[in-house]
């Protein structure tokens, strides 16, 4: 959406009803197997199913597309870009701050919303028949977790039924929130080397020194920068975010290997027995 915005449309064909049917058709012959489908797609346009990421069907039916019905790659069709046409001029900042800080942020935000009730609203939406695994939503980070977790357990016996059970639960519950954990991490990483392909956005870092800087302080830096042209302060200038030192990459290492921020057994506790209740309550 942002290169969309910047840099104007690739002049791809619209989808239409008769080829999104023929997509489904595709799909429903490979057997919605993810491997044979992008291997289809590859045939097709190496360059861009090589861009993909597993299981990301939207753009995966999205390049049949376009290749269906233009017999053509996507990636022949150029963004037809002039800035002196443009009806906007861009000045970008992506704010972020150093990896094993945001990491570790991303990994509290993780742990505020199971906290929070994440489980038990995807226990509400999928009895209401409003989340599926296969619709957008249920593919997303957090939910797509949330529902391999649930489908798991949906079928158990009470917590309180048993201690093998208990501890069943407490085993799967870990899984599934070191991998939500380790999944939105994967995300960031991945729009960090998005915004560092991309030159027209100046780094700023929320967070030097690791200890997070007023958001008003942040603004009216930017502001500045924006309209008066001022430099941004040398704390704030994020460019050495873009490459990790050293140590950043040990410490990252040693840090996606374990267990990070774990929930403590009384919380997790509490968290099943809410969950219980939100599975049996039909």
């Amino acid at each position: 959406y942002i290169q969309t915005l910047m840099e104007g449309r690739t002049g791809a064909p619209p989808s239409t009803p008769d080829s999104r049917s023929m997509v489904e058709a595709m799909v429903e012959r490979d057997g919605h197997n993810w491997d044979v489908s992008i291997a289809r797609l590859r045939a097709l346009d190496a360059d861009y199913a090589a861009t993909l990421m597993a299981n990301d069907w939207y753009r995966l039916k999205r390049a049949l597309d376009i290749c269906t019905l233009s017999h053509r790659s996507v990636t022949s069709f150029k963004r037809t870009y002039n800035p002196e046409d443009a009806p906007y001029h861009f000045k970008c900042v992506f704010l972020s701050m150093p990896r094993v800080h945001l990491y570790k942020r991303i990994d509290m935000r993780c742990e505020a919303m199971v906290q929070g009730g994440l489980l038990q609203e995807v226990i509400s939406l999928v009895k209401n028949d409003c989340l599926t695994p296969n619709c957008q939503a249920g593919r997303s980070i957090g939910y797509r977790q949330a529902l391999e977790y649930l489908q798991s357990v949906w079928e158990y016996p009470t917590v309180a039924g048993g201690a093998t059970c208990v501890q069943e639960l407490r085993t799967t519950f870990n899984q599934f929130f070191s991998t939500y954990q380790a999944r939105t991490r994967k995300l960031a990483g991945r729009q960090l080397a998005w915004f560092k392909s991309n030159a027209n956005f100046q780094w700023v870092n929320m967070a030097p020194g690791a200890q997070n800087l007023p958001i008003d302080v942040v603004g009216e830096a930017v502001a500045q920068w924006f309209l008066d042209d001022k430099p941004l302060p040398e704390e704030l200038d994020g460019s050495s975010l873009q490459t990790l030192t050293s140590e950043e990459k040990l410490i990252l290492k040693e840090y996606t290997a374990k267990h990070n921020s774990p929930l403590d057994s009384v919380t997790v506790d509490s968290i099943l027995h809410h969950l219980e209740c939100c599975l049996h309550s039909r």
